[in-house]
């Protein structure tokens, strides 16, 4: 994975009240943070990552495109083996504009689904099971997007070769009086599948 090259004007570098090389290692690194979270979602393997999105098995398909309801999550929960549900680390994951619409779902007595954990000191729960929002899945429920995954998510591994490395490249851009800078960090993910589908997905109609 690679930050990209960022340009840096060597005045800027001086006249800079901080240490500017400093702030930009830091952001560098979160946005090497952010490309790995995209590739471990949605990567599809071939020169790259397999994202949990692409490793996810069929699970349900929504009636809607632009709608999830009750049942289709309990749909989603009871297409996963038991023995998968009885497993540590077993929960939801989706985008934040997902939570927002799931939050407003009611089971058939009228009670909200989503459950706040604040009182308790427990975590938020959706149907009883904890979530996880993660921003690289789809952002919209519209036909085709894979909106909801529900499984063992422990069972996706990340594998990270060594440290992030940061380049400082002061000679590249000496002709124009820049300075570049490079962040670079090796990994991989795909998940472990005994052949039980640890993970399964919702996708829209």
């Amino acid at each position: 994975f690679t930050s990209d090259i960022v340009k840096v004007p060597n005045e800027l570098m001086t006249d800079s009240v901080f240490n500017l090389a400093t702030v930009l290692g830091q952001m560098l690194g979160t946005r090497l943070g952010r490309i790995q979270n995209t590739k471990y979602t949605t990567g599809n393997g071939v020169g790259t990552a397999k994202g949990i999105v692409t490793c996810a098995g069929a699970g349900v398909t929504a009636a809607s495109q632009t709608a999830i309801s009750f049942d289709e999550l309990l749909d989603l929960e009871h297409s996963l083996d038991p023995s998968r549900r009885a497993m540590p680390g077993v929960g939801y994951m989706f985008h934040d504009n997902t939570l927002k619409a799931l939050r407003k779902l009611k089971d058939g007595e009228g009670r909200y689904l989503w459950q706040s954990g604040a009182n308790s000191g427990a975590p938020d729960t959706l149907n009883t099971y904890p979530y996880t929002i993660n921003q690289s899945m789809a952002s919209s429920i519209i036909s085709g997007a894979t909106t909801v995954l529900y499984g063992e998510m422990p069972a996706y591994k990340v594998r990270q070769v060594g440290q992030i490395v940061l380049r400082r490249l002061d000679e590249r851009f000496a002709d124009t009086n820049q300075t570049g800078f490079l962040a670079i960090m090796r990994g991989d993910g795909n998940l472990l599948d005994a052949g039980d589908t640890p993970v399964k997905k919702l996708v829209q109609a």
